[in-house]
C-alpha cells in the first residue's frame, strides 16, 4: 500500500468504546479521515476496505500486540501504539501512555504520518533537515549535527506549520526526558536550537516566541526535508 502525502486517514483499533470515540473526534476535528474497530476481526476486515495509513492501536486489546506487528508489516503502513507502562509496543513505530492527551495523540499521529508519507519529499526552501542525520545545513553549506533533542524539537515545531508550539506542548511530545513544567531546561533547548539554525544562516529569527502561547516556525517554507528516520 503506497502511503499518500494527502489528507491523513488512520484507523483506530480499541475494545474501550468511548476511548475510540474520543481519539476519532480528535482525529477528525484536525482534517483527518478516521475510521474504529473495537476487535482483532473487525480490525482486518476494516483495514482492507479502509485502507489506513496510520493504525493507532490500543495494546490493551487482547489481541493488540498482534496486530501492531500485523499492520507494522505492512507497506507504507504506521502503527502507534496505546501503552500503559511506556514500553514500545514490538513492531510499533511510536507509542503514547496512559493517561492520553488527545492533542498528544493528534501531533504523534501527524509526525508518524510525516516519516512515512514524505521521506526525501521536498519543500521549497534553503535550509535542508537532513533526518537520517540529523542535521540541517543550507543548500551549497556544509552539515550542521543536531542532537537529538534539538532535532525532536525542530521537527515538532515545523509540524506545527506556523502554528505557535508551548513549552509544555514541546515537553510532552519532543522532550520526554524533561519534566513537562521545567520550562527553564526547555528553553534551553529551544536556544540551542536557535544557535544552530543562526550557524547554517537561517537567522537568529528563524524561531519566535511568541508570548503567552510558546514557539514558531517563522518561515516553514524556508525549510526542505530529505531522508528518512
Amino acid at each position: 500500500m503506497a502511503a499518500r502525502a494527502g489528507r491523513i486517514r488512520a484507523m483506530i483499533v480499541a475494545a474501550d468504546a468511548k476511548l475510540a470515540a474520543a481519539l476519532q473526534s480528535a482525529l477528525q476535528q484536525h482534517g483527518m479521515e478516521a475510521d474504529m474497530a473495537a476487535s482483532a476481526q473487525e480490525a482486518v476486515a476494516l483495514f482492507a476496505a479502509f485502507r489506513p495509513v496510520i493504525v493507532v492501536i490500543d495494546c490493551a486489546l487482547a489481541a493488540g500486540a498482534g496486530l501492531v506487528r500485523q499492520f507494522a508489516a505492512e507497506p507504507g503502513c504506521g502503527v502507534l501504539a496505546i501503552t500503559s507502562d511506556g514500553a514500545l509496543a514490538d513492531g510499533a513505530q511510536d507509542q503514547v501512555s496512559r493517561p492520553l492527551m488527545l492533542g498528544e495523540v493528534v501531533a504523534r499521529v501527524r509526525a508518524l504520518h510525516r516519516r512515512i508519507a514524505w521521506p526525501g519529499t521536498p519543500s521549497a526552501g534553503s535550509i535542508v533537515v537532513d533526518h537520517a542525520g540529523p542535521s540541517i545545513a543550507r543548500e551549497d553549506g556544509a552539515a550542521i549535527l543536531l542532537d537529538e533533542a534539538e532535532y525532536r524539537v525542530l521537527i515538532t515545531l515545523l509540524d506545527a506549520r506556523g502554528t505557535a508550539v508551548s513549552r509544555d506542548w514541546l515537553g510532552r511530545v519532543a522532550l520526554p526526558g524533561i519534566p513537562v513544567g521545567d520550562g527553564q531546561r526547555i528553553g534551553a533547548v529551544v536556544e540551542a536550537l536557535r544557535r544552530q539554525l543562526v550557524a547554517v544562516g537561517a537567522g537568529a529569527g528563524a524561531i519566535r516566541s511568541v508570548r503567552g502561547q510558546g514557539y514558531v516556525i517563522a518561515d516553514p517554507a524556508m525549510f526542505r526535508r530529505i531522508g528518512e528516520r
